[in-house]
């Protein structure tokens, strides 16, 4: 007899204007294809938040478990000549 099996999905989070925000409990990383990305819990469903250098950075001083709020600030112009322009975020713990 086999069994039944059901599919594991997230839904990916994805910031496209200024001021886009998610909050919601921090699950886990997972690997992503550049690096880690992140599982938000938000309203009662998980959410994947894609890795950026930003986000390493910031997330890196969360805890698993912790209801977090991650903002976009937009994008920032390079510091250095023929660089990219950069996605950055604001990361917010709740106390």
């Amino acid at each position: 007899m086999e069994k039944a099996f059901v599919e594991i999905t997230t839904k990916v989070f994805e910031f496209k204007e200024v001021g886009d925000c998610i909050t919601g409990v921090y699950k886990e990383a997972v690997d992503g294809i550049y690096g880690k990305d992140y599982v938000i819990n938000s309203g009662g469903e998980d959410y994947t938040v894609f890795n950026t250098t930003v986000l390493t950075t910031k997330m890196s001083r969360v805890k698993v478990g912790d209801t977090i709020r991650i903002t976009y600030l937009g994008d920032v112009a390079p510091k250095i000549p023929k660089g990219n322009p950069y996605k950055n975020f604001k990361v917010e713990r709740e106390e």
